[in-house]
């Protein structure tokens, strides 16, 4: 067997990013509604802040970094796991948001931060586990530990910023940072990833090309980023109102 060590295509990195800083700033404008309010409209906004921060900033950029990963031959997906990955995400930011809206101080955006870390490394390790190729896919345990260290830090980073930061501008700048980490912490977990090449690996039924993969993640961004822009633009338009 060979170890095939993990390289990138540069431009579907840049990509991975953009779309990791688009989530999170749209994260940072729904979280500066959700401190201010109450009942069924906070619920709303904090699926709708899952669905930006943990569904277009962390879930589509991780698999569009996945897919910028020159393998050393045809990768598939798992269906059911891919799915499995983008609702454990999902679920993890809702409950980070969730807490803070009980109590807005450190511990508890380090305890939202914890939770939603370990949690959007799970969703990385299940995106990978996805992923089939002709061979083992192989894991250096440091690597793993650093990437969890970075998914934790980054997340609680994630919610100090949407308590802390105001303005178009001062969120677009945290959104810059929060992409960063997003990236670090993917990035990181890939680097300590390696396949062993092995023989007669077949693709069973079930799984997803990586042009089906590509599309159905461009898709989901860019129609929820519409939606939020519509969103916004209609409650900008109701307080002129």
């Amino acid at each position: 067997m060979l170890d095939f060590f993990l390289s990138f295509h540069p431009g579907l990195m840049a990509l991975s990013y953009v779309i990791a800083v688009a989530g999170s700033f749209v994260a940072l404008q729904i979280a500066g509604l959700l401190f201010r309010s109450e009942g069924k409209q906070r619920w709303q906004l904090i699926l709708m802040g899952a669905g930006a921060l943990g569904g277009v900033g962390i879930w589509c950029m991780h698999f569009i970094g996945m897919l910028a990963w020159r393998a050393p031959a045809m990768a598939t997906y798992d269906g059911l796991l891919t799915f499995a990955s983008l609702v454990l995400v999902m679920v993890v930011v809702a409950i980070g948001l969730s807490l803070l809206t009980i109590r807005r101080n450190t511990p508890m955006i380090l305890l939202a931060g914890v939770i939603a870390g370990i949690g959007v490394a799970g969703m990385h390790y299940t995106g990978m586990a996805a992923m089939q190729v002709p061979g083992e896919l192989v894991h250096d345990h440091t690597f793993v530990a650093i990437s969890i260290v970075i998914a934790i830090v980054a997340s609680a980073a994630a919610f100090w910023l949407a308590l802390n930061t105001t303005g178009g501008a001062g969120r677009f700048g945290a959104a810059l940072i929060m992409g960063l980490a997003v990236c670090g912490m993917h990035y990181t977990g890939m680097a300590g990833a390696s396949v062993e090449a092995a023989q007669g690996t077949t693709i069973t039924d079930g799984y997803l090309p990586p042009l089906v993969l590509a599309i159905m993640t461009t898709v989901m961004a860019v129609v929820f980023m519409i939606f939020s822009a519509a969103f916004f633009l209609n409650r900008w338009l109701s307080d002129i109102e």
